[in-house]
């Protein structure tokens, strides 16, 4: 089963949209499924694709398997993700993804409508060679469905990834500046006329966005700010101290009034962690970078970056809120990879 928080079934903009007839391929094959399939999927996603090609042979068939995946109520985006990215699975990834996200008519649709239906279908793991993976395949399959669309996959990739962005930080009460978009595109070979309509279309209807490492039935939220305890002082006694997340970065304050910043660190990079209590250690949270390196800096009473030693960062709290926090910042971590996409 997932360890992952909430109804992986739908994100905070819903669920992965059923597709509209017009879209559904006239060639595809009718799949039966074994009863309860996609939630014994959801809980083991290789041994289920094994049970699958034992049922139905021509499942072993890539362009079959795609849509038979595509199209299963019920199957969760990460579970797609936590199968085609296991070391185990014995297919291609690359050629996987082709036939998957092949599953719907992309000739002469929209870009908008081709992403809303696909992307919305794969939970996005926080690893930018496996991002790219996704979004280059994608670009390839709707290119080669719309020649006319006279761009490469490069192109279209990179714009993927803003589109990406938009639609991860689209909640009710923020969206994702238009001209903030138009700045990190506009280097992009794609006309801005172009860029500006699918982003047009996305922000009336942005795509469910899912990933492998956390999960929200609500809105993230990108702005966060609380009271934690912290150690410190010469006695090691612990002390609420307000945190703010202020884009890729967590600050802290010495209390709530957000005057007298004493520290902060940079988001990307790092991995926040729900730790139980452990003998005379209570429950915390635990940032770590990924490389295991140093993190953290003290602020100066004159505003002035000090690096701190420390490998680790830790706070308390009870559960709930710890991994609140810990899944916000990882959020915020991941779309960092999705910046250096663009």
């Amino acid at each position: 089963m997932s360890d992952l928080p909430g109804d992986l079934a739908r994100s905070w903009n819903g669920p992965p949209p059923d597709v509209p007839s017009h879209l559904i391929p006239i060639d595809l094959p009718k799949f039966t499924y074994p009863t309860d399939y996609a939630k014994m999927f959801n809980q083991d996603p290789m041994l289920m694709i094994t049970v699958a090609i034992t049922t139905d042979s021509t499942i072993v068939q890539l362009h079959n398997m795609g849509p038979y995946l595509f199209y299963c109520k019920g199957i969760y985006p990460s579970s797609i993700s936590k199968l085609i990215f296991s070391p185990k699975f014995p297919f291609e990834i690359k050629s996987f993804l082709y036939f998957y996200f092949n599953s719907i008519i992309h000739e002469f649709n929209s870009l908008s409508d081709s992403i809303y239906y696909c992307l919305s279908r794969i939970a996005f793991p926080p690893n930018l060679s496996q991002v790219n993976t996704i979004l280059e395949i994608f670009s390839a399959v709707y290119l080669t469905a719309n020649p006319n669309f006279d761009y490469d996959i490069p192109a279209l990739t990179s714009l993927l990834a803003a589109l990406l962005l938009q639609s991860g930080y689209n909640i009710p009460s923020k969206k994702f500046p238009k001209s903030k978009y138009l700045e990190l595109t506009h280097i992009n070979k794609i006309p801005r006329a172009y860029r500006e309509r699918v982003f047009n279309d996305l922000e009336k209807r942005p795509f469910p966005v899912f990933f492998t490492f956390t999960h929200f039935n609500n809105p993230p939220e990108y702005e966060k700010k609380g009271m934690l305890k912290k150690i410190g002082g010469l006695f090691k006694t612990k002390k609420d101290r307000c945190f703010a997340i202020e884009g890729f970065v967590l600050k802290y304050y010495n209390d709530n009034t957000m005057i007298d910043q004493i520290g902060e660190l940079d988001i990307p990079g790092t991995i926040s962690s729900y730790q139980p209590a452990q003998k005379k250690e209570p429950e915390h949270l635990l940032i770590r970078k990924s490389d295991g390196g140093s993190l953290g800096y003290k602020i100066s009473k004159e505003g002035i970056r000090k690096k701190s030693n420390h490998s680790d960062y830790i706070a308390y709290a009870d559960k709930d809120d710890i991994l609140t926090w810990a899944n916000n910042l990882n959020l915020i971590a991941f779309w960092k990879i999705v910046y250096d996409l663009i």
